[in-house]
């Protein structure tokens, strides 16, 4: 009788090894909750009647750089026989996916309408990865100009009023509708 432990030792590393590069080639997913819908993944449109499903197997991803754009949307009960839908406007989010990595993005837990509304007005969302560690958030403060951190020398202002004085009206008349003419164009942007 020959011993068969040689053999399932084999066999057991081959199973080992296989499940390693199957999972090695495994795409990225991503999982939400119900209350964050998925317009676009990457500029395409994804099927958001389809979200419940979605939720179960997650999202495929692309490893690498992907960009979601997404809404909030929660139903909420304000008795028995009253509902309302509150909903924000969509937002992108850009985080880079990594092979055989599960993502789950998710917001502040919402059960009362003041809050609801509250948050659709300027939702914030993560992204973590399957480890936990946030990777990527969407923050509406994001979208002000930024400011300067440090105090800067008044040299060009200084120059400024210097030159302003010693200039002649036609062409303080002609600044004045340069800066204008600036001051129009940044507003329609």
């Amino acid at each position: 009788m020959k011993p068969y432990f040689p053999h399932l030792v084999l066999f057991v590393i081959a199973f080992i090894l296989n499940n390693l590069a199957f999972a090695a080639d495994e795409k990225p997913r991503l999982f939400k909750p119900s209350t964050i819908r998925l317009v676009t993944l990457n500029d395409k449109k994804t099927h958001s009647s389809l979200s419940f499903l979605s939720r179960n197997q997650g999202t495929e991803l692309q490893p690498g750089t992907n960009t979601l754009e997404l809404y909030y949307e929660q139903l909420l009960q304000l008795s028995a026989d009253d509902h309302e839908v509150v909903k924000s406007a969509p937002i992108k989010i850009t985080f880079d996916a990594a092979l055989s990595n599960q993502y789950t993005i998710s917001h502040k837990e919402i059960t009362k309408l003041k809050d609801a509304k509250n948050f659709a007005n300027s939702p914030e969302f993560i992204i973590k990865n399957q480890d936990g560690i946030i990777i990527a958030f969407s923050n509406t403060i994001a979208s002000v100009a930024p400011t300067k951190l440090f105090k800067t020398d008044d040299t060009d202002l200084k120059k400024l009023q210097s030159d302003w004085k010693n200039t002649d009206n036609e062409t303080r008349t002609r600044f004045i509708e340069w800066v204008n003419s600036e001051k129009n164009a940044n507003l329609n942007k």
